[in-house]
């Protein structure tokens, strides 16, 4: 009897040691993904942050709106940009962006580059991936103010105003929303570690600099735009920003 349950005992043994096996390989790829996740969210987070951010600088253009004051982060990784409406924002360094490692990119796979670009009209409207964004039809106009004043012809449509896209990434892919986040739209699927947009991936701006009594704010898109606010100076004051 006591042989037959040490011959269990050492079966049982010799069958755990043969299921055995190295499982580094899963978790290695379990933290990458979530590695990964947690940078898309940020990205994402990243994005809506600048959006708005473009959204005050247009709406600040349009309304004849300057810059008053320009100052460096304490943390030395951005610049306070204040306005003379009273408004601010935050416009933080971009940072390279990373190729995707993990090999689920695949060919198909999009980042949405958000921009503005200015039409014939003069003003500044929202473009994804170097195109115009239409919303039932029509291009949506980039600036904040309230277009309720309009009174005939093409002004007469100036309600629409002040949409902000928003965007989020669900399922491994692209979503925009123009309507607050009640309605989702698919762009396609996130890239795996892949910047937002180039070599300053993280961020839709490209750089930030002064030139003849003007901020300049470059964008990260294919043309490059440039949005120039006038800057107000005290005195002789000189500003020098570089967002890299």
């Amino acid at each position: 009897m006591k042989k037959l349950v040490l011959f269990a005992i050492l079966a049982t043994s010799l069958v755990v040691s043969c299921n055995k096996f190295d499982d580094s390989a899963i978790w290695d790829k379990l933290n990458k993904h979530e590695t990964r996740i947690a940078y898309l969210e940020e990205v994402c987070k990243k994005m809506n942050s600048d959006i708005v951010n473009l959204q005050t600088i247009v709406t600040a253009l349009e309304s004849n709106d300057c810059v008053i004051g320009v100052t460096p982060l304490a943390t030395e990784d951005g610049y306070a940009i204040t306005f003379k409406s009273g408004k601010s924002i935050v416009i933080y360094n971009g940072k390279d962006g990373q190729n995707g490692s993990d090999g689920i990119d695949g060919k198909d796979a999009v980042t949405p580059v958000v921009s503005v670009m200015k039409d014939d009209d003069g003003f500044y409207y929202w473009t994804v991936n170097g195109e115009w964004l239409i919303v039932d039809g029509h291009k949506v106009k980039a600036s904040a103010v309230d277009g309720k004043n309009g009174s005939n012809g093409t002004n007469g449509t100036n309600g629409e105003d002040g949409v902000t896209p928003k965007f989020k990434i669900e399922n491994d892919n692209w979503y925009v929303s123009y309507d607050n986040g009640k309605n989702w739209e698919e762009l396609g699927k996130a890239k795996g570690d892949d910047g937002l947009a180039g070599e300053n991936g993280d961020s839709l701006f490209k750089r930030v600099f002064v030139e003849d009594g003007y901020v300049c704010f470059e964008m990260n898109d294919e043309s490059s735009t440039v949005i120039r606010l006038p800057l107000m100076k005290d005195g002789e004051l000189t500003v020098t920003i570089s967002v890299h």
